[in-house]
């Protein structure tokens, strides 16, 4: 193996080899998920499986395993892939390929999203400050949130709320204040509710 690139999904792994290789010491035929044996270290992932859940041959050389991965990855898993065992790849030539391979190890992307870990509002009710589990963005890009990606809601009591888009926004690391426009009089019955204005609005 000379190189291995897992895609940002983490369910596929591109394994390159120095050479064309093949599933029998004559040469010929294609490899097999079978072929393959996956273990992993660190983090919080496991595997579904040890053994790909599919291949897919970009050349003789170049080949595609698909990966099942249970639980939530924290970004410090380990991925490591090897031969089967000792007489379960070869070159053109007949050689085997080792069951113990360097080059043949990729980090897992961090999939743990990101959560309102508490929210405080202050006594003139105008202000309101969401603390995150991490630092959130508006994109992928790492944009700056805009007070467009939150959802205020109130609930109960005999106040409203005025807009239920914060009329301002300030962050401070993982800290998000808000606006909040309150209209009438709050009785102390009233629940303040905020999220994110979509699936698709705020990203670590």
């Amino acid at each position: 193996i000379s190189s291995v690139s897992l895609n940002a999904a983490n369910n596929a792994l591109t394994v390159t080899f120095s050479e064309a290789v093949y599933d029998t010491n004559g040469g010929t035929g294609d490899l097999e998920a079978a072929d393959f044996a996956f273990s992993i270290s660190g983090g919080t992932a496991t595997l579904g499986s040890a053994t790909p859940s599919s291949i897919s041959k970009t050349s003789t050389s170049i080949w595609v395993l698909g990966v099942n991965i249970s639980g939530t990855a924290n970004g410090s898993e380990t991925l490591t892939v090897n031969p089967a065992s000792g007489t379960a790849i070869y070159d053109a030539s007949g050689n085997a390929s080792s069951d113990s391979q360097s080059n043949n190890t990729a980090t897992l992307t961090e999939k743990v999203v990101p959560t309102i870990s508490s929210v405080s509002l202050n006594s003139d009710n105008d202000t309101l400050t969401v603390n995150w589990s991490e630092a959130v963005y508006t994109d992928t890009s790492a944009g700056a949130l805009t007070a467009a990606d939150f959802e205020l809601t109130i609930a109960g009591g005999t106040a409203t709320l005025g807009s239920a888009t914060p009329t301002s926004i300030s962050v401070s690391g993982t800290a998000v204040t808000l606006g909040v426009s309150i209209s009438g009089t709050a009785n102390g019955s009233e629940t303040l509710t905020v999220n994110p204005a979509s699936g698709t609005a705020i990203y670590d």
